[in-house]
Protein backbone atom coordinates (compact mmCIF):
# COMPACT_ATOMS: atom_id res chain seq x y z
CA UNK A 1 0.00 0.00 0.00
CA UNK A 2 1.03 3.30 -1.04
CA UNK A 3 1.46 5.89 2.00
CA UNK A 4 0.57 9.52 0.69
CA UNK A 5 3.08 12.03 2.71
CA UNK A 6 2.60 15.98 2.15
CA UNK A 7 5.53 17.36 0.46
CA UNK A 8 5.78 20.58 2.41
CA UNK A 9 8.10 21.93 0.18
CA UNK A 10 5.11 22.07 -2.24
CA UNK A 11 3.72 24.47 0.32
CA UNK A 12 6.11 27.16 0.69
CA UNK A 13 5.12 29.26 -2.26
CA UNK A 14 1.73 29.25 -0.52
CA UNK A 15 2.93 29.86 2.84
CA UNK A 16 5.53 32.66 1.17
CA UNK A 17 2.90 34.78 -0.95
CA UNK A 18 -0.65 34.77 1.52
CA UNK A 19 -1.02 36.31 4.93
CA UNK A 20 -3.78 34.08 5.15
CA UNK A 21 -4.71 30.73 4.37
CA UNK A 22 -8.16 29.18 4.54
CA UNK A 23 -8.59 25.65 5.07
CA UNK A 24 -11.63 23.71 4.41
CA UNK A 25 -12.96 20.30 4.08
CA UNK A 26 -15.46 17.63 5.51
CA UNK A 27 -14.58 15.99 8.85
CA UNK A 28 -11.63 13.52 9.35
CA UNK A 29 -9.86 15.08 6.32
CA UNK A 30 -6.62 16.39 7.95
CA UNK A 31 -7.37 19.95 7.96
CA UNK A 32 -6.04 19.91 11.30
CA UNK A 33 -2.82 18.34 10.34
CA UNK A 34 -2.88 20.59 7.24
CA UNK A 35 -3.29 23.96 9.21
CA UNK A 36 -0.35 22.73 11.83
CA UNK A 37 1.91 22.08 8.73
CA UNK A 38 1.39 25.11 7.19
CA UNK A 39 1.58 27.14 10.74
CA UNK A 40 5.20 25.61 11.44
CA UNK A 41 6.18 25.96 7.61
CA UNK A 42 4.96 29.82 8.29
CA UNK A 43 7.07 29.96 11.36
CA UNK A 44 10.35 28.75 9.49
CA UNK A 45 9.58 30.80 6.85
CA UNK A 46 8.39 34.52 7.92
CA UNK A 47 9.03 34.23 11.85
CA UNK A 48 5.47 33.77 13.42
CA UNK A 49 2.07 32.08 12.85
CA UNK A 50 -1.28 32.49 13.76
CA UNK A 51 -3.62 29.01 13.72
CA UNK A 52 -7.07 29.63 13.93
CA UNK A 53 -9.75 26.48 14.56
CA UNK A 54 -13.04 27.41 14.04
CA UNK A 55 -14.83 24.29 15.40
CA UNK A 56 -16.59 22.62 17.61
CA UNK A 57 -13.31 20.28 19.02
CA UNK A 58 -10.15 21.73 20.13
CA UNK A 59 -7.16 19.62 17.59
CA UNK A 60 -4.81 22.42 17.38
CA UNK A 61 -3.66 22.96 20.69
CA UNK A 62 -2.65 19.13 20.86
CA UNK A 63 -0.94 19.49 17.08
CA UNK A 64 1.28 22.37 18.02
CA UNK A 65 4.48 22.02 20.15
CA UNK A 66 4.24 25.04 23.06
CA UNK A 67 6.89 27.75 22.49
CA UNK A 68 6.94 26.92 18.43
CA UNK A 69 6.25 30.70 17.41
CA UNK A 70 2.82 29.60 16.63
CA UNK A 71 -0.73 31.14 18.20
CA UNK A 72 -3.47 28.86 18.14
CA UNK A 73 -6.51 31.19 18.16
CA UNK A 74 -10.13 28.90 18.74
CA UNK A 75 -13.19 30.86 17.32
CA UNK A 76 -16.33 29.95 19.36
CA UNK A 77 -19.77 29.65 16.80
CA UNK A 78 -22.02 30.51 19.69
CA UNK A 79 -19.99 33.99 20.81
CA UNK A 80 -18.68 34.95 17.52
CA UNK A 81 -20.94 33.68 14.02
CA UNK A 82 -24.09 32.91 15.36
CA UNK A 83 -25.11 36.37 16.14
CA UNK A 84 -23.99 37.54 12.61
CA UNK A 85 -25.71 34.66 10.80
CA UNK A 86 -28.86 35.95 12.73
CA UNK A 87 -28.95 39.48 11.78
CA UNK A 88 -27.98 38.56 8.24
CA UNK A 89 -30.68 36.32 7.99
CA UNK A 90 -33.22 38.71 10.23
CA UNK A 91 -33.58 35.78 12.43
CA UNK A 92 -35.04 36.26 16.42
CA UNK A 93 -33.83 33.11 17.08
CA UNK A 94 -30.99 30.77 15.60
CA UNK A 95 -32.06 26.98 15.68
CA UNK A 96 -30.28 24.66 18.09
CA UNK A 97 -28.89 21.85 15.99
CA UNK A 98 -26.68 24.69 14.62
CA UNK A 99 -25.43 26.38 17.60
CA UNK A 100 -24.55 25.13 20.99
CA UNK A 101 -26.75 27.24 22.48
CA UNK A 102 -30.19 29.38 20.41
CA UNK A 103 -30.66 32.83 21.87
CA UNK A 104 -33.34 35.19 20.95
CA UNK A 105 -32.38 38.86 20.52
CA UNK A 106 -34.52 42.14 20.00
CA UNK A 107 -33.39 45.76 20.16
CA UNK A 108 -34.92 46.50 23.62
CA UNK A 109 -34.77 42.85 25.07
CA UNK A 110 -31.52 41.81 26.82
CA UNK A 111 -30.20 37.87 25.27
CA UNK A 112 -32.33 35.47 27.02
CA UNK A 113 -32.27 31.52 25.82
CA UNK A 114 -34.94 30.67 23.02
CA UNK A 115 -38.34 29.58 24.43
CA UNK A 116 -38.62 25.58 22.65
Amino acid sequence: MASSMLDVASLEPLVDQRDVILVTGKGGTGKSTLVAALAALAVRRRGAAVAVEFSAYRRLPDLIAPNSGVRVVKIDLDTAVEPALRRLVNLPCWPRPCCATAWCASSSAPRRPCAR
